[in-house]
């Protein structure tokens, strides 16, 4: 069968809280789940498959229609986030109308979440929840032998108008048995990061799921348990993309890279092994890391880590869950500092709760540590999370929001925040005031700019600059107007 992989544009994407700084101005990463996705299928052979990158391509609704026209696909499968769903609903309609043989499969975290009713958009035909690699095979194959089997594990599709949902679903315990992404399916020296200098990057998943229990945080499609590939496998992938592909930097987008000590050290010692010339970095806690450990990462070729900070009051953190102490925070900034490590903090503003003088603490925090980077979002009660379920008993969120809009999404929603204490107008003011504080530092910009080290670098942040200019100043206007909207 022809299939035809989509990853959809940022184009009617709902608004949220101005956290997508570092998500939209970073840089363009490669769509790894797709990429799973293409090998999978690629090593089951007897298919053909494709990967589009609309958001790459940055293709409007016409653009993809035409790449379908042109592909002429049997399968079209459509990577699909509650932010993007009117994208991703908007394209599965038009690919009916390309051709309303075409079949539609639409997975990813909404999908899993609210299968129903994603099921119920008549452009829908089938639905994987969870992880997609060995349920998306299964489920071609079904569907070229005919009608799926109803019993197909952790897919949902519709029979006689009435949708069949099979919601058991296992994670894939030994992910060495997976083949790499299907890096030959895209258009990989066009992907970049502003925050590697220049090189080109590539993303990378060592491991899946998160084992620590933050009430903001839920990843239903990869789970809690946390599964990981074994050190030889993830530097045969590394090696693979330096040698035959020419990146040079590699990103680790693991929700927590140095859960396993060990297995970071054996990864960090079969780099130096192998004499691989790259860097990388990677996501970690901050208590997961300790300076002998960071002197390992460092002289493999870490050259920035980023942390889940959250707050600088130990109060707020204990009300997230978070299991960390401000400390813990202390120690390893400061010993990353010290290695050379680039370091990005990440924050959270409007906390259980949190008044202003608790945000004032994080805001000033931020700066005492002296990061390179920090992102500060808005708290937001996301579907499937323990703290939206404490919105909902406590009346702090009126109704159930998320189900409401997986039902109907729609580009003029505005996602919910916690409003405890504070509006969400009051909330975006503390957010701007945060980035303006910390990023409009005259000694701060002097010292970034000395770590300029090429024009195209120098391009690429400049553009960072400016969407933090607008991120800064126009934030609380555009909130507010589409608060008002939707208020209507």
């Amino acid at each position: 069968m022809n299939i035809l992989l989509i990853n959809p544009p940022s184009i009617d994407t709902i608004v949220a809280d101005m956290s997508d700084f570092f998500d939209e101005s970073s840089g363009a990463y490669p769509p790894t789940g797709l990429m799973y996705l293409a090998s999978s299928v690629k090593k089951a052979g007897n298919h053909d498959v494709r990967i589009l990158d609309a958001n790459l391509l940055k293709l409007d609704y016409k653009g993809i229609k035409e790449a379908v026209v042109a592909a002429k696909p049997d399968i079209v499968g459509i990577t699909t986030l509650t932010f993007n769903a009117p994208a991703v609903l908007q394209i599965a309609a038009d690919v009916k109308q390309v051709d309303k043989r075409i079949i539609t499969v639409l997975g990813g975290p909404h999908a899993t979440i609210y299968p129903d009713e994603t099921l119920a958009f008549p452009q829908v035909d089938f639905v994987v929840l969870g992880e997609g690699e060995k349920v998306f095979v299964e489920l071609i194959n079904a569907i070229q032998k005919g009608a799926p089997d109803p019993k197909l594990r952790s897919t949902g599709f519709k029979q006689d108008g009435v949708a069949v949902i099979d919601r058991q679903f296992d994670f894939i315990s030994d992910l060495d048995s997976l083949p790499f992404p299907a890096i030959d399916l895209i258009e990989h020296a066009k992907y970049f990061s502003v925050l590697s200098s220049g090189k080109q990057t590539m993303v990378m998943m060592s491991s899946r799921g998160c084992p620590f229990n933050c009430i903001y945080c839920d990843r239903p499609h990869l789970g809690r348990k946390f599964r990981a590939r074994s050190a030889s496998n993830v530097v045969d992938e590394m090696e693979l993309y330096t040698k035959q592909c020419g990146f040079n930097d590699i990103k680790f987008f693991d929700d927590t890279f140095s859960v396993d000590r060990k297995r970071v050290v054996d990864i960090c010692a079969e780099i130096k092994k192998r004499g691989l010339k790259l860097t990388w970095s990677a996501r970690a806690r901050v208590n997961t890391v300790d300076r002998e450990l960071l002197e390992i990462m460092k002289g493999s070729g870490l050259t920035s880590l980023s942390f889940g900070i959250e707050s600088g009051n130990q109060r707020i953190l204990t009300n997230l869950q978070k299991g960390i102490t401000l400390e813990q925070v202390e120690a390893a900034v400061s010993n990353c500092r010290e290695l050379g490590i680039e370091v990005l903090g990440d924050f959270i503003i409007g906390n259980p709760g949190e008044k202003e003088k608790e945000i004032n603490e994080t805001i000033c925090f931020a700066k005492r540590l002296k990061l390179d980077y920090a992102q500060f979002t808005i708290m937001t009660p996301y579907p499937s999370t323990q703290l939206y379920s404490m919105g909902l008993e406590k009346g702090i969120l009126k109704r159930d929001y998320w189900k409401e809009y997986a039902a109907q999404p729609s580009k003029d929603f505005v996602t919910p925040v916690w409003e405890e204490f504070y509006s969400k107008q009051e909330l975006v003011g503390f957010l701007r005031k945060a980035y303006r504080s910390f990023y409009f530092r005259p000694g701060y910009m002097f010292r970034r700019a000395l770590k300029i080290q090429s024009f195209s670098e120098l391009m690429r942040k400049l553009g960072a600059f400016l969407s933090l200019l607008r991120l800064s100043f126009q934030a609380r206007s555009k909130l507010i107007a589409n608060f008002k909207q939707q208020s209507k």
